[in-house]
């Protein structure tokens, strides 16, 4: 869904000549992984909280940069015990998306760009959350996964399954942790730290360096 290369000449290059790329600049490379940096210091916050445990596990497969090996606890214990029972390599397309990410993805969606065909707005995803994957081997999987509390979307998208026996939403924590952010950040035009994605957080976004905030001293 993020893969390809398309666009990434042109983000490569405005990286190279010093010039902070916006979250806004990268949509046209079709990898949401071009804002890592950013995504990442959203994800920190809710580590600290307890909120998420990152999936390490020997068979289970996650690549690309705009994969983040995250979860809710009780899901990737679940998602660990389906593994263990199957004992084959799982492939993880895309597990937890930060609303940053979301947001580009549901752009893509509306302009019919990227092979994307649907996408929830943010932060309403699933995967949000914390409670969703896009796997490889979707039908081999789905009784290991059915089994262990993780529920097949269906056939209109073959590869995503819910964690559904357990979980919160996540949705307005990581918005609300990158509005926190964005603050810190710019104290002269501060959003509203409610949670909720409006216009103002969007813009926000949009305006956000891809690679992330600097580091303050």
């Amino acid at each position: 869904m993020n893969g390809g290369q398309h666009g990434l000449n042109r983000f490569s290059d405005t990286i190279r000549r010093g010039q902070p790329a916006s979250v806004a600049s990268t949509r046209s490379t079709c990898d949401t992984g071009a804002i890592a940096g950013l995504s990442q210091q959203v994800l920190d916050r809710l580590e600290t909280q307890g909120a998420l445990v990152a999936v390490a596990h020997p068979l289970i497969q996650l690549e690309g940069a705009h994969n983040n090996a995250w979860l809710q606890p009780q899901a990737a214990k679940a998602l660990i015990a389906a593994v263990e029972e199957r004992g084959e390599p799982l492939v993880i397309n895309s597990a937890l998306r930060t609303p940053m990410q979301q947001h580009l993805i549901h752009q893509q969606a509306q302009r019919s760009e990227c092979g994307i065909q649907a996408a929830a707005p943010p932060p309403f995803s699933n995967h949000n959350s914390g409670l969703a994957i896009d796997i490889e081997d979707a039908s081999s999987w789905r009784p290991y996964l059915e089994r262990h509390g993780w529920q097949w979307l269906g056939a209109w998208d073959p590869m995503h399954f819910d964690y559904a026996a357990g979980g919160v939403d996540l949705g307005g924590a990581q918005v609300l942790a990158f509005q926190q952010l964005w603050n810190e950040h710019n104290p002269t035009a501060p959003l509203v730290e409610d949670g909720l994605w409006g216009p103002a957080t969007a813009a926000a976004v949009e305006r956000s360096p891809a690679a992330g905030f600097p580091s303050k001293a």
